[in-house]
């Protein structure tokens, strides 16, 4: 669930004749700030749309793609990535960690 100071990135695949063409949008997501300054909220959000430009860079920079799948593979090696089981969760149930799909606008 978020929360107030949640900053996210959603993630929605773009999809064409009930498949998923293979691309996605990003939008991203700001939580109302609880007790975040406005200068603080412009720098996660800030640090949010580098997330955005470092997405970019994958899909135009090989070189960039390839040190991100490094490091992907080397953090699932070391255990750093939560696996989600969509099929273990109930319909109604959402859990999210930092790798989830989430719906929203910002």
């Amino acid at each position: 669930m978020l929360q107030p100071n949640d900053l996210g990135l959603i993630m929605r695949p773009n999809i064409e004749n009930k498949q998923w063409n293979g691309t996605v949008d990003l939008q991203a997501v700001v939580m109302p700030p609880d007790n975040l300054s406005q200068e603080s909220l412009q720098e996660l959000i800030f640090i949010m749309h580098g997330l955005v430009a470092c997405f970019n860079l994958m899909n135009t920079d090989e070189k960039f793609a390839q040190i991100v799948n490094d490091e992907l593979v080397r953090m699932a090696e070391a255990g750093e990535l939560v696996a989600i089981d969509s099929h273990d969760m109930p319909d109604n149930v959402i859990q999210l960690d930092q790798w989830t799909k989430t719906k929203g606008n910002a």
